[in-house]
């Protein structure tokens, strides 16, 4: 799986990597979390104090950078929004459903 996982990552990037993962670092990282856990079957995860989401899938964290191991506690999305309705919504108006 991981390896599927790291092919399907570089294939998407293949032609403009250093734009798309400028994209999908900075701002957008929710929305590639999502086409992870959607296509692997993944759980997207956030990150507070770096403001990023993440996918776990096969045991192993990913983004548009390939794998990724944390420098802090990821916390699955859907807990974090119990956790801290407040600052979910935050980040929910200000980074993923943004107009």
């Amino acid at each position: 799986m991981p390896d599927d996982v790291l092919r399907f990552i570089n294939k998407f990037k293949e032609l403009h990597p250093s734009e798309l993962e400028d994209a999908f670092l900075h701002g957008n990282c929710y929305w590639f979390a999502k086409i992870l856990a959607d296509r692997f079957n993944g759980i997207i995860y956030y990150l507070p104090i770096e403001n990023h989401f993440i996918t776990y899938i096969g045991m192993q964290y990913y983004d548009i950078s390939g794998k990724v191991i944390p420098d802090e506690k990821a916390i699955r999305w859907s807990s974090f929004q119990l956790i801290e309705p407040f600052e979910a919504d935050r980040i929910k108006r200000d980074c993923i459903n943004w107009d």
